[in-house]
């Protein structure tokens, strides 16, 4: 069972990959000050790929496990705190993302006029964001 599907988009006029919980997970939030209903999203630029690259990344382990923690905390999946419950969950949520990259890779440049660069914005208030820290765990 998935718990994160991806999809891509522009964001500021630059390809990149939307992270999203997969149905079970899918929980529409209403923004008291728009008015709007938003859904969460996490966002992998092009130009961070070479972090999710074990061969140009020497933390990448302690990064991408931060990364599957900071995306259960942001989409409200329970995190496992044992070891042999974790690693499916990391498997499961870094095999959704490794598998999107050479789409990422080649997708076409925005095109003005043609693409709505600001199609992908989460247009939410900072107040409403989470609190999700982006540094790299120490191992």
């Amino acid at each position: 069972m998935r718990l994160v599907e991806r999809e891509f988009g522009y964001r500021k006029g630059s390809p990149v990959m939307i992270i999203r919980p997969a149905e079970q997970y899918d929980r529409r939030y209403y923004d008291a000050v728009t008015g709007r209903r938003y859904r969460r999203r996490y966002f992998i630029k092009l130009d961070d790929l070479w972090k999710y690259s074990d061969t140009h990344n020497d933390l990448f382990d302690s990064f991408i496990a931060n990364k599957v923690l900071q995306i259960c905390q942001l989409f409200n999946i329970p995190a496992p705190t044992g070891k042999r419950e974790f690693v499916p969950l990391m498997s499961s949520i870094s095999d959704t993302i490794m598998d999107g990259i050479d789409d990422l890779v080649k997708m076409a440049p925005y095109q003005a006029g043609h693409d709505d660069q600001e199609m992908v914005i989460d247009r939410r208030p900072a107040s409403d964001r989470p609190d999700i820290s982006v540094g790299m765990m120490n191992s």
